[in-house]
This record gives structure tokens, sequence and C-alpha cells, in this order.
């Protein structure tokens, strides 16, 4: 997204960057709560390779991949998946022609914690995995965001959301061949699901007690959350 104003880059203290001073950088930095800091996590040299990297990886979605000329989105795994948008003009997942959507300017996204259906101290204070998913629109007049997709049943939630955990990426099913439109949105319009990141798969959950943060990603945009993941109370609850 766009950088504020005064940002601060805030550096790891074992982390240096070795080159002279006055020499460009490509950086990479997550954006902390607030808005007005950032760590950062990556830097390479300004060269122009770099630079068309950089700008190719900044104009498509969160998730998504290059592999080696070709570029994938997270459905490219997803087998049946295929997107029908023949007037879409810009990049497609080489894998499924999946348009690559992004959100837009002036829309919102918040994730929040769902509080368990049962409370069981010392084991599921922060849920049971489920989080609350909310995109508002906050400009002043009616817009589409492409990255949030319908069908005739609704928002396809599956088709828009990515989700990243322990520097993997998830998505939920998919199938079929989606001819789905973008949503709009009134000025000041939220719609909101509930996603229950235990039907991830493949997830490595860890073993004893651990918190586990999530990144939950519409488009371009993104927000971070968690859940303490007890093994011994959440593996039961995954195969249900």
């Amino acid at each position: 997204g766009p950088l504020p104003p005064n940002l601060v880059l805030q550096f790891n203290s074992r982390d240096r960057i070795k080159e002279p001073v006055g020499t460009e950088m490509v950086l990479a930095a997550v954006m902390q709560p607030g808005g007005k800091s950032a760590n950062l996590t990556a830097w390479m040299l300004a060269t122009p390779a770099n630079v068309a990297l950089a700008k190719q990886a900044t104009s498509v979605p969160l998730g998504w991949t290059r592999d080696k000329n070709e570029v994938l989105s997270p459905w490219a795994g997803s087998v049946g998946a295929e997107w029908n948008f023949p007037d879409f003009q810009g990049t497609r997942c080489a894998k499924t022609k999946r348009p690559a959507f992004l959100a837009g300017k002036g829309i919102e996204l918040t994730v929040e914690q769902v509080p368990p259906k049962k409370l069981e101290k010392f084991r599921n204070p922060f849920g049971d995995g489920e989080f609350k998913i909310t995109v508002t629109n906050k400009n002043d007049k009616e817009v589409e965001v492409p990255a949030l997709l319908s069908s005739a049943d609704g928002i396809d939630w599956n088709a828009s959301l990515a989700f990243f955990v322990a520097d993997k990426t998830y998505v939920l099913p998919v199938e079929g061949k989606k001819t789905a439109k973008a949503v709009k949105l009134q000025p000041g319009e939220s719609v909101s699901t509930v996603v229950n990141t235990l039907r991830f798969k493949g997830v490595s959950w860890p073993r004893g007690g651990s918190r586990v943060s999530i990144q939950f990603a519409l488009g371009e945009i993104s927000r971070t959350n968690f859940f303490y993941y007890f093994s011994n109370h959440h593996d039961k609850l995954i195969p249900k």
C-alpha cells in the first residue's frame, strides 16, 4: 500500500546493511499496528532487474509467486479450478488463468477472533481457530472490489481470500470454472464472513501449546491476528 508520511523503519539488531551510504536499495517491510512504523524484512540492490522484479511483485496480490517466467496464484494447486474472465487485461495465473485482482483504494480489511463456543480455561482462551473477516468500503462513493468475488450464491470467500501461516500460503477449496463478478459496496458498507483456520490442509500445527500468527489477505491488503493452539485440544477439532 501507499507509504504513510514520516514512516519509521525498524531494524533487527542483528541485521546490517553493508552497502555504502547513498546506495539505492529495494526494501521490504511489514507495517506495524498503527501504521507509523514498519519492520524491515529484506533488502537488495536497486539494480534495473531488481527494481523490475519489485514492481512486478507489488502489482499482484499477496501470496502470488513467480516460477521461472510464470506467475502463479495461491490457487494454482487447486485441482479443477479455472477462472473465466475473457475481458481482463493484465497479469494472470499461468495455471488457472485467474486474474491478479486487487482490492483497490479505500478498502479496509479487519480480522477479529471469534470466541469459542465452549470456553475451556487454559485450552482455548483465544478461540478455536475461527476469525471474523470484514471488508469495508471507506470511500465516499460506490466501488467495485475486484479481489472480492461473488456468484449467484453470494460472495465467494473461498475464491477471494488467501492465508499465511509460518511463511506458507493456504487457500480454501475452489472447484470448477469461476465466472464470478466483483462485489460492489456502497459508501461505508461492510460484508463479513467467518473462516475456520483449522480447515487449512497441510499446516504443521505446533505440539504442546503455542501462539500461531495468521495473516489474512484480500488482494494487496492484509491483516494479521493469532490464536493459541493447544494440541491436546485443537488436534481433536481438525477432523470435525
